[in-house]
């Protein structure tokens, strides 16, 4: 599998605009919070241009040689449950979510 990369291009309040690096596609997302999780920094994110059926992403935050942030999907299904797990227990005051 490639491993998507994503620009931030600009952070307003938990809005992320991120422009997908091969085709140049803009994105906007609310960045619901940020997940530490084995020594590596986690968004979890709800895309805002899509219909609301309750999904969300886990990208990781990574940084270039600028120190500029980056974000890359996370593809391994076993550290997305884990950050999603943690993203749960840090949130659960803040929301409702359903038991699959």
């Amino acid at each position: 599998m490639s491993e998507e990369k994503w620009n931030e291009l600009e952070t307003i309040d938990t809005v992320v605009y991120l422009t997908d690096e091969e085709d140049g596609t803009e994105y906007v997302f609310e960045c619901l919070d940020t997940v530490e999780y084995e020594d590596n920094e986690y968004a979890v994110m709800l895309p805002l241009d899509e219909e609301d059926d309750g999904y969300v992403l886990v990208m990781q935050i990574e940084y270039n040689e600028e120190e500029a942030e980056f974000c890359v999907i996370v593809e391994d299904e076993a550290v997305v449950d884990a950050v999603f797990d943690l993203f749960k227990e840090q949130n659960a005051d803040l929301f409702e979510f359903e038991e699959e």
